[in-house]
Order: C-alpha cells, then sequence, then structure tokens
C-alpha cells in the first residue's frame, strides 16, 4: 500500500538534507569574509533543517501503522541489517575520507 502524502514528504526532506549538506559545507570549508553573506548562508542552513525532523516523523508513520505486525525479530533482522549495510557501505568511507583530508588526521 502506498501512501503517496508519505512519498512526497520523503522526497522533499530528501532535497532538504542535499541543501543542508551543501550550505553547511559553504560555511564550513570556506572563509566567509563579508558578514552579509555569511548571515544568508546562515539562514539558508536553518531553514533546511526541517527535512531531518521530517524523516523521523514518516519512519513513525510507517512503523506504526495498525495494519502492519513488524515483531521485534523481523525488525532486527530487516530494518536494523538494511541501517548497519548503509553505515557500513556510505558512512565508514565518507568517516574515512573526512579523517584523511581534515587537519587533525592523515598527519
Amino acid at each position: 500500500m502506498r501512501i503517496h502524502y508519505l512519498n512526497s514528504l520523503r522526497l522533499l526532506a530528501t532535497l532538504s538534507v542535499i541543501f543542508l549538506h551543501t550550505s553547511a559545507g559553504l560555511l564550513d570549508a570556506r572563509n566567509i569574509g563579508n558578514i552579509d553573506n555569511q548571515f544568508w548562508l546562515s539562514c539558508y542552513k536553518y531553514c533546511m533543517q526541517f527535512g531531518v525532523p521530517i524523516f523521523v516523523m514518516i519512519s513513525g508513520a510507517l512503523f506504526l501503522n495498525p495494519t502492519k505486525e513488524v515483531g521485534f525479530s523481523l525488525f532486527l533482522r530487516k530494518y536494523v541489517k538494511r541501517i548497519a549495510l548503509a553505515l557500513l557501505v556510505f558512512g565508514l568511507p565518507m568517516c574515512i575520507v573526512e579523517t584523511y583530508f581534515s587537519n587533525t588526521g592523515g598527519n
């Protein structure tokens, strides 16, 4: 069963998180001398933070659906396994790259 408004919210939240990471990267990686530019980039960054709680609310709406029976063993086998795999495939390499290229790591 597809819930179309959740798909729309998921798309909106995904775009928000992408824009959030982009603006955070711009603020962190560059020395912005102009206070106006820094102010507007900060406003942009904080306006995009609504996407993270939307993901939590979407997860709650899907997991707390009374018509769907999700037991603890199914939750561990299916969902925790997917999260752990995503963290290993995407999170670990990104952590290694950030540590290597940061000022504290790779020396």
